[in-house]
């Protein structure tokens, strides 16, 4: 019998019902589309993890929602997968072909590849996403890897599952405990979240710059992550010339936030004097 096919489809529905849940932004609108073509590509017996899969989940999320470009969820979102996807699709060393897959191998491997596996994630997607996080938060996290390899097989292994388990439990009465379970993995993520952001230069601050490194950059990603020939490593200068051309960029000498009413302007000394009349600390901090 098809097994594996009709659990393609029971988790098409359960991962449906999750969009609805959790209110469908456009991230998770991404990574449905992305999932259903590829639980729609097991039932169907074609290859599944490929570019064409993200290619199609951001032509259908613009589709219905095409001012999502401008925002930071659907640019750092599409910006990781593809550089992920891109990434694994030429291989892992320690999956290829001819590896050794013996059992005394895989037992002196056990978490290994696990580990390295959450390692190598966390550096092409933050490398991936940092033009993005630079652009739109003014900062950049060198110890995202970190705090990744601290939190996520928590998240993993413990939040997401009891989370899980309470909505099944819920209309029964029973989901209390898995709460509180879920509450103490949240618990440790704040916890690796406030450590390593008070570990030294854990928050590097960039100046604001326009949108020429920003597409310059995407241009590099694009070329590193669609080209499959030795001329994709131009990429790479291109990255490099973002970087150098966000660095020279001059600072402001007035700043203003999103609704207009706080503004801030530079003086003499180079120093910002804000005016506010609503109070928006985040604001002033960002």
């Amino acid at each position: 019998m098809p097994i594996k096919k009709w659990a393609a489809f029971a988790a098409l529905l359960v991962t449906a019902f999750y969009l609805v849940l959790s209110g469908a932004e456009v991230a998770t609108q991404r990574s449905f589309i992305m999932i259903a073509i590829v639980l729609i590509g097991v039932m169907l017996d074609r290859p599944i993890l490929t570019l064409r899969t993200v290619t199609i989940a951001a032509l259908l999320v613009l589709l219905f929602a095409p001012e999502a470009v401008a925002h930071p969820s659907f640019q750092m979102s599409f910006a990781a997968t593809l550089a992920l996807v891109a990434a694994y699709s030429r291989g892992l060393p320690w999956a290829r072909p001819g590896a050794d897959s013996s059992l005394s191998a895989r037992a002196a491997l056990w978490g290994v590849n696990q580990t390295a596996g959450l390692i190598l994630a966390s550096l092409v997607a933050g490398l991936a996403t940092t033009p993005y996080a630079a652009y739109h938060f003014h900062r950049v996290a060198p110890y995202g890897v970190l705090a990744n390899l601290l939190a996520m097989p928590v998240v993993s292994g413990w939040v997401m599952p009891m989370g899980l388990i309470g909505v099944i439990a819920m209309p029964f009465g029973f989901d209390a405990e898995c709460w509180r379970q879920m509450g103490y993995g949240i618990d440790w993520m704040n916890a690796v979240a406030l450590w390593v952001g008070g570990l030294p230069g854990a928050f590097g601050r960039v100046n604001s710059f326009g949108t020429g490194p920003l597409l310059l950059a995407t241009a590099g990603l694009l070329a590193i992550g669609l080209l499959k020939t030795p001329l994709r490593w131009s990429g790479a200068v291109l990255a490099v010339l973002a970087s150098i051309w966000a660095a020279r960029a001059p600072v402001p000498d007035i700043l203003v936030a999103a609704d207009g009413r706080t503004f801030a302007v530079r003086g003499a000394d180079g120093r910002l004097a804000f005016h506010h009349a609503g109070g928006d600390v985040f604001a002033i901090h960002e």
